[in-house]
């Protein structure tokens, strides 16, 4: 979800469907990137945040002068219990969704004179193909047999 193009036409379907009426837009994009902090390339961390967190802001910040004009909606977040506590080799994704978590609680406060309200969840484990795809995520950035942790990496694949 960090494609502009993209957040922008998806914002126009969903305008033209709804009849330009947003009551409450869910903000839901990412992906795990999994790997301890000390193997995780400032690329992948950039992707991880570009897709978890600016794209989200972005999509939050072009959505809001329209939940502006018809004075009331709700905002809601997806977040995850990792926006509060932390984990070993999920640094990545646990940062970009703490930054999720504070700039929610930032918003609603900015919000507070308004009929808009932020709305922040935060489930654990679902089953979906997340971890699959995490996997899928680890080997492309992470090079786990030069890693300090490989041994920890191989114990986590047969989990």
């Amino acid at each position: 979800m960090s494609n502009s193009k993209s957040i922008q036409l998806a914002i126009d379907v969903i305008l033209k469907k709804t009849g330009e009426n947003l009551f409450a837009p869910i903000n839901n994009a990412g992906y795990g990137q999994p790997g301890a902090v000390e193997d995780l390339t400032q690329s992948a961390l950039q992707k991880q945040f570009d897709t978890k967190f600016f794209g989200l802001v972005e999509l939050t910040n072009r959505l809001l002068p329209i939940i502006h004009k018809q004075s009331y909606g709700r905002i809601i977040q997806i977040s995850s219990v990792l926006g509060f506590v932390a984990m070993p080799f999920r640094g990545g994704y646990i940062a970009s969704k703490y930054a999720l978590e504070g700039l929610s609680d930032t918003l609603r406060i900015e919000l507070m004179d308004t009929n808009i309200h932020v709305s922040l969840i935060e489930p654990g484990p679902i089953t979906s193909r997340f971890r699959h795809n995490s996997l899928n995520m680890f080997y492309k950035h992470i090079d786990a047999k030069m890693s300090r942790v490989q041994y920890q990496y191989k114990a986590e694949e047969k989990d």
